[in-house]
């Protein structure tokens, strides 16, 4: 019983790791998309 129990509790902070990973992931790639936007606004003046 004690085993099952860690084995789940050991699942559920392994998918916690796996999306804030995946939310970084999707920020940075937001952040590079904002930047880009933000360097052609200012060659472009």
């Amino acid at each position: 019983m004690i085993n099952l129990l860690n084995a789940s509790i050991n699942q559920y902070n392994s998918n916690q790791i796996t999306a804030i990973h995946t939310m970084v992931l999707e920020m940075s790639i937001i952040d590079k998309k904002i930047i880009k936007r933000l360097f052609n606004l200012i060659k472009t003046h």
